[in-house]
């Protein structure tokens, strides 16, 4: 069964290490993020792309931070109302169903989010549903070599893994991205 991240250790998702490792704001330009996009951040935790993707996106497009944590959505609530930033829509979702219409969003961020599922093709049949066409879809994962932190080396998934499940789902212009040691970015458009 893969191991899920405990809300409890929320603090750990957001620290100056961490920020030197993934820059959020600097990573969503260059996954392909837009304003004007409708953003859907599946998986959010405590809006460490949903904030910044807001800000990229603008006050006339929406964020959907999605999560199936309630305390990581108030964390998200929290941090938008202190930032004044009103165009973040929280969701509390289930694992395979993100309550979005079909072919409602734009952009899609997944981070360090696929290799915690344990049914990854279930959980691509609904991004796909949710993404529109020529939507991009994002994502960032743990490199596969075992690293200082993070989920032990077995539950990590490689590009290779990723990239045959994106075309099986009928994607293209699948691309690897080189974030730091330990992690990597994905895009791909859909169809």
């Amino acid at each position: 069964m893969a191991h899920k991240f405990d809300h409890k250790k929320m603090s750990k998702l957001d620290s100056p290490q961490r920020r030197l490792e993934i820059p959020p704001l600097k990573i969503l330009e260059v996954l392909g993020l837009t304003k004007g996009n409708i953003v859907a951040d599946v998986g959010c935790g405590i809006g460490y792309f949903s904030i910044p993707a807001a800000n990229i996106a603008g006050d006339a497009a929406i964020v959907y931070a999605l999560d199936i944590s309630q305390e990581m959505l108030d964390e998200v609530e929290k941090k938008s109302v202190e930032l004044g930033i009103s165009n973040i829509r929280t969701i509390k979702t289930s694992e395979y169903e993100l309550t979005l219409d079909d072919c409602s969003v734009d952009f899609i961020i997944m981070s360090l989010v696929l290799h915690e599922v344990e049914n990854k093709i279930k959980m691509m049949d609904e991004i796909t549903r949710i993404l529109k066409a020529g939507g991009i879809f994002s994502m960032i994962e743990w490199e596969e070599q075992p690293g200082a932190s993070g989920p032990p080396s077995q539950e990590r998934i490689s590009f290779k893994e990723i990239s045959a499940l994106l075309s099986e789902k009928g994607y293209c212009d699948i691309n690897k991205y080189v974030i730091s040691e330990n992690f990597y970015g994905v895009t791909a458009r859909k169809l």
